[in-house]
């Protein structure tokens, strides 16, 4: 779902986009972090107005890099103490990419359909909490990646919410 830009996403933008012309407000459940490097804000914002979103923790913001600064922002002296440390940072950056492309290969190897399976359980949890407050009458889901499936068979399971799914 946006802001990311991939041929299924513009695709169910713009399902989202109309259903409130049908009396229906879509509840837009989707992981806390944004994973990939397309982009669309312009997609967004066509779309914002028209949907609740409702982001849930994801297993993979411990896999997201986040940086508050930039190199503008950092003053002389930091600059200077990075300097310094460059060589400890280097390995201790080298042992974090070995550790984490380690994991990433487990994951890989034991997350069946997909690694995204590991939102599952945090994805639940929330879809019963909106559930509960909000009370839609169906549960649609649109996938890639496949799990997203097993999520929303999951949910139906839990509530007997009738199940659409798009794929």
């Amino acid at each position: 779902f946006p802001p990311q830009s991939y041929s299924a996403t513009h695709r169910i933008a713009k399902f989202a986009q109309y259903l409130p012309d049908f009396n229906f407000h879509p509840i837009i459940l989707k992981p806390n972090v944004v994973i990939g490097d397309q982009l669309d804000p312009k997609l967004w914002n066509q779309v914002k107005n028209k949907v609740t979103m409702a982001p849930s923790w994801s297993p993979s913001s411990i896999f997201i890099k986040k940086n508050h600064h930039t190199k503008n922002n950092q003053s002389k002296k930091s600059e200077q103490k990075s300097q310094s440390n460059k060589s400890k940072n280097t390995i201790t950056s080298k042992s974090k990419k070995h550790i984490l492309n380690i994991l990433n290969k487990i994951v890989s190897f034991v997350a069946i359909p997909d690694t995204q399976i590991l939102w599952t359980p945090f994805s639940v949890h929330k879809a019963l909490e909106i559930i509960r407050q909000e009370n839609p009458k169906v549960i649609f889901a649109s996938g890639m990646p496949f799990s997203i499936f097993v999520t929303a068979t999951l949910i139906k399971k839990l509530t007997g919410r009738p199940l659409v799914l798009s794929f």
